[in-house]
This record gives C-alpha cells, structure tokens and sequence, in this order.
C-alpha cells in the first residue's frame, strides 16, 4: 500500500480536497485511519482508479448513491489489473515504432551496430 494524505492524493487526481472527503463520506474511496493522530489516509494504489471511475459514472448522469451501488459491484483490483495491461499494450507499442524508426535510421545513415 502507498498511503497518503487527502490533499496528495487530490493532486494526484487532480481533483479538489473537498470531493476526496466527500467521495470517502459517501463510501466510494476507502480510507485508512492513522490511530495515533486519527488522519485518513488514502492507497495511492487503488483509489486514483475509484476517483476515476466516479467521474465517468457522474458523466452519464449516474447520481452518488447509484454510484455506491455500481461501485459496490465492481471489483477494482480487476479494474486496476485491466489499467495495468492497457498500460503495458500501449508502450509496447510505442516500443516497436521507436524500434522501428531505430532500424530505419541505421538504414539511412548505413550504421552497423
């Protein structure tokens, strides 16, 4: 777990302090109590991927209780898992044309490594 506050994970998200502590209030972000001076805190890990989600649900139209229920449903370490892959499909990717435009310019230049 990467724990950490409310205000770095909202500019992580680049969302505002007061959404972070209402989506928490409403139970859609999970938080992490420090027992000693009782702040919340937030796994950097997990809840960019809900903080996200809340958004794309709040642009169709979806209030925050239906939200909660949808949310409830979804398992997001699967989420984060299908992120994670999208992620490494897309710098491969990018690796093959860099490769690509690698071997072309070792054509051009008639560079033998």
């Amino acid at each position: 777990m990467n724990l950490v506050t409310k205000k770095d994970l909202a500019e992580a998200v680049q969302d505002k302090g007061f959404n972070i502590h209402y989506y928490a209030c409403m139970g859609l972000l999970k938080t992490h109590k420090n027992p000693e001076n009782g702040w919340n805190y937030y796994d950097l890990d997990t809840e960019p991927f809900r903080i996200q989600l809340i958004h794309e649900l709040q642009k169709l139209g979806k209030s925050i209780v239906e939200i909660r229920e949808i949310m409830g449903k979804i398992k997001i370490k699967h989420l984060i898992k299908e992120n994670v892959f999208g992620l490494l499909s897309e710098l491969n990717k990018e690796i093959e044309s860099i490769e690509s435009k690698k071997k072309l310019f070792l054509k051009i230049y008639n560079i033998n490594l």
